[in-house]
């Protein structure tokens, strides 16, 4: 797939239907697997190439990482973060056109969707001992990869509306307390890491620091006044019924 533009488009999504057969075999070797995905993630984040074959690829990304142990692998390997930096510049990429925007609105979606993933919001309605403790540190490594503040950044900045009402539905308002306070109290180490990519000078900028930081707060505010209101609410019950 690395040298994808000697193939017909016709070629290029027999190989992606080929690879997703692959991906159930290849989930049960994590390392060979960890190197696909650092080659795939390349291929996403490359304007250079069609933007259909990697609309596709982030599909099978996604699927990849439907694997709870390979999730886990990857949030540990020290290879991680570069191999996530590519999907950060397709989800910061601007449309260059009506017909590419559509295309484009597909793509940042899917990747959106692997943050998703990655953060594990995905399935967060009911506690359950022992696996919902394991899901929040993972949930604190994906963060520490600057996917939190990556994913804010672009709602902020974003031109296109329906990604940001996709983010905002999907991954910030499953956003809790605990993550929130996890960001401010892990002294911002992830802004660090990403001040010194290329990709991601955003971030060398006090200021957008400072309005992903005001997001946040206001999630964190919204959320104690749920919380407070719900414990009065509780509190109030029993004692009618006392």
């Amino acid at each position: 797939m690395k040298s994808w533009e000697l193939f017909s488009y016709v070629e290029l999504d027999d190989a992606n239907q080929a690879l997703r057969m692959l991906l159930g075999v290849l989930n049960a070797h994590l390392e060979e697997t960890m190197l696909l995905l650092a080659s795939l993630t390349g291929l996403v984040g490359s304007n250079e190439v069609p933007i259909l074959f990697r609309t596709q690829i982030s599909a099978n990304i996604l699927l990849m990482l439907k694997n709870k142990g390979f999730v886990k692998y990857f949030l540990h390997d020290q290879d991680a973060f570069t191999a996530i930096l590519p999907l950060y510049q397709a989800l910061m990429e601007e449309s260059l056109n009506e017909a590419h925007s559509a295309s484009l609105e597909e793509l940042q979606t899917t990747c959106c969707r692997i943050m998703i993933q990655l953060m594990s919001l995905n399935n967060r309605k009911y506690y359950i001992p022992g696996e919902t403790s394991e899901k929040a540190k993972l949930r604190q490594q994906a963060m520490e990869l600057g996917i939190l503040i990556i994913m804010i950044n672009v709602q902020l900045t974003s031109s296109n509306e329906s990604l940001k009402q996709y983010i905002n539905e999907e991954f910030f308002d499953r956003i809790e307390e605990s993550d929130i306070d996890y960001h401010f109290m892990n002294n911002h180490k992830h802004y660090d890491k990403l001040s010194d990519i290329k990709l991601t000078n955003i971030f060398q900028e006090s200021d957008q620091k400072q309005k992903v930081d005001e997001v946040l707060h206001a999630r964190a505010t919204l959320l104690k006044e749920s919380r407070e209101r719900e414990l009065k609410y509780q509190n109030e019950r029993r004692k009618e019924q006392e």
